[in-house]
């Protein structure tokens, strides 16, 4: 399976996929930053990456029902109960999903979360007062379905545009902050 980590900034995957008892891959990215939200897949591989378009899509349509009330969009071709994922939204809260189901998507009222294979030893790692890479550390160590390389997803640094926050910048520095360099 694999092992997610989320906490409220950040979420962590390891690279490791298996197909039965045979490994895939052990640099399979599972973590995905959509539109600002943080998510992470257990689960099915194929699902996941299913569940990633379909977060996306989710969240182009709740753009579209704010600017038009009263408009309808569904679409139940893409359930899918064959994972598990972890999204950390924009305001730090980590939402539990069980499938692709909005209805059984619920918000954990915790600093960290962990799911997959390897959760239970991520879980007592990060209790124990490890950091998130401590524990992924730990994880692939100890469950025989998590290794490889460790992935990680961040939410963006907010910036308080006060003018106290500007005025140690340097001019390079406060265009980069408005206008980021592609790369």
């Amino acid at each position: 399976m694999t092992t997610i980590i989320a906490t409220r900034t950040k979420i962590l995957s390891d690279g490791k996929v298996t197909v039965g008892s045979r490994i895939d891959s052990i640099n399979t990215k599972k973590v995905r930053n959509v539109s600002g939200y943080l998510i992470g897949g257990a689960g099915r591989y194929s699902s996941i990456l299913t569940f990633f378009d379909w977060y996306q899509q989710n969240l182009l349509c709740q753009d579209a029902q704010s600017m038009i009330p009263g408009l309808s969009i569904m679409d139940d071709s893409k359930e899918d109960e064959q994972f598990t994922a972890l999204v950390v939204h924009p305001d730090g809260v980590i939402y539990l999903h069980e499938g692709s189901n909005p209805s059984r998507a619920y918000p954990l009222d915790v600093d960290y979360y962990a799911i997959g294979s390897g959760a239970d030893f991520a879980l007592a790692a990060l209790k124990g007062g490890a950091t998130p890479e401590e524990a992924m550390e730990v994880a692939k160590q100890m469950d025989v379905f998590s290794g490889g390389e460790t992935f990680v997803e961040e939410l963006e640094e907010k910036i308080e545009l006060t003018r106290e926050s500007f005025e140690s910048k340097t001019k390079k520095e406060i265009l980069d902050t408005f206008f980021p360099k592609e790369g």
